[in-house]
């Protein structure tokens, strides 16, 4: 069953928030974090122009965190693993079109609980001349959560049940030492008004 907060529910989560900020605030927090990770990646022609990638991750973090006013502590260990799968066909020296397919699943192996997360969707990319590198999708996911799951204190309860996720990056190279990069990422749910975000940067190297 779909779940998103209300704006009652909102309130409450914000007011928690300004209550945490005020009362345990960061800097008397000390964090102590272990994280391991592997990924494989194989690549096969499929014949027609296409290619079949497929990734592998599985991945484990462990967090301690202390209060250094007061000698709390609070330990989350987390598991995860995932699944990766895009069908890609170049349509030319630059453009590039796949279709992508991801499963991944997070277990808060100290409270049991556990979240699941399925998407699937378009993808296009173009890297032309070696100075300009477009990348955008668009994915369908569905993301579900069992059990008590919090892997840390800073964890930001995610958005569950069905929605859309839309990401577009790209990056112009000005000069050899001079580039333009610029991001935007939105997701839409049932329910709850869509969010964007947008991001321009111009860099330098020295």
């Amino acid at each position: 069953m779909a779940f998103v907060l209300t704006p009652e529910q909102e309130s409450i989560r914000d007011t928690a928030r300004k209550l945490v900020r005020e009362r345990a605030p960061t800097s008397h927090l000390r964090m102590l974090r272990d994280t391991r990770d592997a990924t494989m990646r194989v690549r096969n022609p499929l014949g027609g122009g296409f290619r079949l990638v497929t990734s592998a991750t599985m991945d484990g973090t462990r967090e301690t965190t202390a209060r250094i006013d007061t000698g709390d502590r609070y330990a989350s260990r987390l598991r995860g693993r995932g699944l990766d799968l895009e069908v890609a066909r170049s349509l030319g020296p630059a453009w590039s079109l796949s279709w992508i397919g991801r499963g991944r699943r997070d277990q808060d192996r100290g409270l049991g609980g556990r979240r699941e997360t399925v998407a699937t969707g378009p993808s296009a990319r173009c890297a032309s001349g070696g100075k300009l590198r477009v990348d955008g999708r668009t994915l369908w996911a569905r993301t579900s959560q069992s059990g008590s799951y919090q892997p840390g204190l800073g964890f930001t309860p995610p958005l569950l049940g069905n929605h859309v996720d839309y990401d577009f990056l790209g990056d112009y190279r000005l000069k050899d030492q001079v580039s333009v990069g610029f991001s935007w990422t939105g997701q839409v749910a049932r329910g709850r008004g869509a969010v964007y975000n947008g991001r321009f940067e111009l860099k330098s190297y020295f």
